[in-house]
């Protein structure tokens, strides 16, 4: 798996000032995982995988994604190995026209907004298996970021696995908590497979999620759970959107 370093920033809208009192901007941030101006193939290598060693807390277990003031992070043992959390992934979807082999980093649908990497997400109920925190948000000393949304869709293990093992009132949800100054912002869930309602309903496009209901915060909490045991606890993220507003 290669590891590598990602530093890059989409945003729609920026203001700045610079006086007496310091600095301070507003803008509007997209997390798309792109590593912009490289080759692709040469950075990913053969598994199409990676996150950031250079980041790597060797005192927490953990390394980063780093986006602008926002961080995803990443669960890492203690030989720099990959356990839980956000990866980076550039693997074809599924539904592309050629036979791949079975990945459980693989999103089904097709690159959302056209674009080529995407994150996968991990869960394990072991908090061994994951870092502290899944997200954070780095200038929480100097400023907010209010959360607005983000796409999401599920890995080609996770839709073989629900049409295979669910039955009628099955269910598969993500739930995203969110944080700020230790308390609980808010909650928002999204259900990737809902047999409740109709018998073969699971999420097989990029679909978004709303997060604003979480409101401002520093950090955030990523969950999966389903009523059947054995579900791979896997999804994809991309087009992450947040209001970011610092000064310093």
């Amino acid at each position: 798996m290669k590891k590598i370093l990602i530093w890059t920033v989409a945003l729609v809208s920026c203001a700045a000032c610079m006086d007496n009192t310091g600095y301070s901007e507003q803008f509007v941030d997209y997390a798309t995982f792109e590593y912009i101006g490289e080759d692709y193939n040469h950075l990913f290598g053969s598994d199409s995988l990676f996150f950031n060693v250079e980041y790597i807390d060797e005192n927490k277990g953990v390394s980063v994604i780093p986006w602008r003031h926002m961080g995803f992070y990443t669960k890492v043992s203690k030989d720099k190995n990959y356990l839980g959390g956000f990866i980076l992934s550039y693997l074809k979807p599924a539904n592309d026209t050629t036979v791949f082999k079975s990945n459980p980093y693989r999103v089904y649908d097709n690159y959302a907004s056209g674009k080529n990497t995407y994150a996968v997400f991990r869960y394990d109920k072991d908090s061994d298996m994951m870092p502290e925190k899944d997200f954070l948000f780095h200038s929480a000393a100097n400023g907010t970021c209010t959360l607005n949304g983000c796409a999401v869709a599920n890995t080609e293990d996770v839709v073989k696995a629900v049409r295979s093992e669910f039955k009628e009132g099955d269910k598969l949800v993500l739930k995203a908590t969110g944080y700020l100054k230790g308390e609980v912002s808010g909650t928002a869930e999204i259900a990737l497979a809902d047999y409740e309602k109709y018998r073969d309903s699971v999420v097989t496009r990029w679909t978004v999620f709303d997060i604003s209901k979480l409101g401002s915060v520093d950090c955030i909490d990523f969950e999966l759970s389903s009523t059947k045991p054995g579900i791979p606890e896997y999804f994809c993220m991309d087009s992450f959107s947040a209001d970011i507003s610092v000064s310093y």
